[in-house]
């Protein structure tokens, strides 16, 4: 379309004959083309808008993809720090359980316990318990009862009436078959304020160790966050190649990819690093890819 009877000053070709008729010649050509075209744009298919639209769409949802990777990244080393802070103090925490776990002492106690015997000897009331046997085998009639006078014809009674054993009077006598025996025993003693100390030890183990299987889990579901992400990203590339095979990738997600390179050099643990740039060369060789079909 020739616009130039818009632009010239009218004077040039009005009262020009030969140069009115070339005017007039080029309006009339380019209001033909004008009336042409209404006529053309009624009927053309909106597939191509729709198209465009399609694309728009498709190339925001990559972008925000790969946004979403990025922050992931950087949740990731935060839990990743947490993870290794839990480690260590599950370390400190076991060491300090292992340290107190001997909160337990032995004791040698010494007991007297009643034995049962074939013979009958003269007990005191008082001393028996002491494991004094005033007479040992003795041969008066067997009197299991105390408080009688009948001991008084015991050898363990002295002129005095006194016991010469334990010292006391006959009345306090008796027959018994039973002996009071010591006996050493062994037993086990809690020291309680290292049972204290252990038993905090193994409550903040138990804390931190469930701290840290959270952390493990959290973890987990990131990377399996990502890799799906990584995975929408392929997709939505080849859809977006679908609709518009010239589509030039590299150019377009460049940017991001470095943004990428560059939130997976900030990563310290190198498990993670590693697999987070193995990551961003598999993306970046499937965009190649992509791009290298524009012909």
């Amino acid at each position: 379309m020739d616009n130039q009877i818009f632009c010239a000053d009218p004077q040039i070709w009005l009262n020009d004959d030969d140069e009115y008729s070339t005017v007039k010649h080029q309006w009339d050509k380019s209001f033909k083309t004008f009336s042409n075209l209404l006529k053309i744009i009624p009927e053309m298919n909106d597939t191509s808008t729709k198209a465009f639209t399609k694309m728009r769409e498709l190339r925001n949802k990559i972008k925000s993809e790969i946004v979403t990777i990025s922050q992931i990244t950087t949740n990731i080393q935060q839990v990743q720090d947490k993870l290794e802070a839990a480690y260590k103090a599950l370390q400190k925490t076991g060491d300090q359980k292992n340290s107190f776990a001997n909160y337990t002492t032995t004791e040698e106690i010494t007991i007297k316990k009643p034995i049962q015997k074939d013979t009958k000897d003269t007990l005191c009331t008082t001393h028996m318990r002491d494991g004094i046997i005033c007479h040992e085998n003795c041969q008066l009639e067997f009197n299991f009862e105390s408080g009688s006078n009948n001991f008084i014809s015991c050898s363990c009674m002295g002129q005095d009436g006194k016991c010469k054993v334990c010292g006391c009077g006959p009345s306090s006598h008796y027959h018994d078959n039973t002996e009071m025996v010591t006996e050493t025993k062994t037993i086990e003693k809690v020291l309680e304020d290292i049972k204290a100390k252990y038993d905090l030890a193994d409550q903040n183990h138990k804390v931190i160790s469930n701290h840290a299987t959270r952390f493990q889990e959290s973890f987990a579901n990131l990377q399996d966050q990502a890799n799906a992400n990584y995975d929408k990203i392929l997709q939505l590339c080849t859809d977006l190649s679908k609709i518009c095979s010239r589509f030039n990738f590299v150019d377009e997600l460049h940017a991001n990819i470095e943004n990428m390179r560059m939130d997976a050099r900030n990563i310290q643990s190198i498990d993670i690093r590693t697999k987070a740039e193995s990551d961003i060369r598999n993306l970046e060789t499937f965009i190649n890819g992509l791009s290298n079909r524009i012909v």
